[in-house]
């Protein structure tokens, strides 16, 4: 897990001094830890494009796996 901590530590630093920085993963807590923005796409659409904060783990669960937010218990 140490290299996972660097990895965090080393997007958070390039974040903070002003550059974007593109994650793509499927590790919600990662995703959750470290994103301003969440785009979610599903069968090549852009399911979600939005703020973090405004968006549950449940829902982001939900947008993974049918691509739409009210799936998502919205």
């Amino acid at each position: 897990m140490q290299h996972v901590r660097r990895a965090a530590q080393l997007i958070r630093s390039i974040a903070a001094s002003g550059t974007g920085v593109i994650l793509v993963t499927h590790d919600l807590s990662t995703v959750r830890a470290l994103a301003d923005r969440i785009v979610v796409l599903s069968l090549g659409r852009v399911a979600y494009n939005a703020s973090a904060r405004h968006l549950s783990a449940d829902q982001l669960w939900g947008l993974m796996a049918s691509g739409t937010l009210a799936s998502a218990g919205q």
